[in-house]
């Protein structure tokens, strides 16, 4: 027999269940309106930016992009290639410092490629190319693009050359971020 003081506790349990459901259904949908949101506006700016003339604007523009924007920019610009499948994290924050990922298929070969977008205005700092290099070991990436918006100084360049994983990271910057862009992925041959 249920005792009222059971039945008050189950309703409670029951009410508490039901709550938490519907909470998370609203988080789920606006996170899939702000998802789409953002994927609208990576297609914008992406159009807007292939009309600059000048490369100063491009980057100026894209320093000043939402920083999810930017990222969902990026992978638009590498789907464009019909060898890339790219595979979109379920959210932008806490997805443990890769911004995206995609599979390039070369002759029947799938080479796995991990992104991590950055908006610097200055130079890119050490810390954050060295803990990427440790996130394309992890993935067993074939090779890690670092996308970014700054400055690569000699420092970052050295790391990056004298670190076992030298072949699996490339600094895209400058113009070949605006070529990346404009013209989408492209995968060197014999790499």
């Amino acid at each position: 027999m249920f005792t009222n003081q059971m039945l008050q506790m189950l309703i409670g349990v029951f009410i508490f269940t039901i709550a938490r459901i519907i909470i998370y259904k609203k988080l789920s949908i606006n996170q899939k309106q702000s998802h789409k949101w953002r994927y609208k506006s990576a297609v914008r700016a992406l159009e807007l930016l292939r009309n600059f003339q000048n490369e100063a604007q491009v980057v100026a523009y894209l320093r000043k992009l939402d920083p999810f924007v930017f990222e969902e920019l990026l992978l638009v610009a590498i789907s464009e290639n019909k060898n890339c499948k790219i595979i979109r994290n379920h959210k932008y924050t806490g997805d443990g410092g890769i911004d995206g990922k995609f599979i390039y298929l070369q002759n029947g070969k799938e080479y796995l490629y991990i992104i991590q977008a950055k908006r610097y205005s200055s130079y890119v700092k050490n810390q954050d190319v060295l803990e990427f290099a440790q996130k394309i070991k992890g993935e067993q990436a074939y090779r890690g693009l670092f996308i970014h918006t700054g400055r690569s100084g000699v420092g970052v360049r050295k790391n990056i050359f004298y670190s076992a994983n030298s072949n699996s990271i490339e600094l895209i910057s400058g113009n070949k971020l605006i070529y990346l862009i404009k013209n989408g992925f492209y995968h060197k041959e014999g790499e």
